[in-house]
């Protein structure tokens, strides 16, 4: 008899992640689309672009686990920061 496989947890798979990761950046991107009246395309590309992605990317900073909603509002935040400096 073979001894039992260890648990593998599908979700801690690199590739699973990094859909994950696509899918809420895509979710942001829609609502940045929406406030703030762009395309989708451009949402993403300026999101791509800001601060507040480069922090959702460093895991140090735990932005990443903060909802969608949440990333975005700090993306808006950052942009009025960036217009009042």
């Amino acid at each position: 008899m073979c001894p039992p496989e260890p648990y593998s947890d599908p979700a801690r798979n690199e590739e699973v992640q990094l859909i994950i990761f696509s899918t809420r950046v895509g979710l942001i991107a829609a609502n940045l689309s929406e406030r703030l009246h762009l395309s989708p395309a451009e949402a993403l590309y300026r999101f791509y672009d800001s601060r507040t992605y480069a922090m959702m990317c460093d895991k140090r900073t735990g932005l990443y686990l903060y909802s969608e909603l949440y990333i975005a509002d700090e993306y808006m935040l950052e942009q009025e920061a960036n217009h009042t400096a």
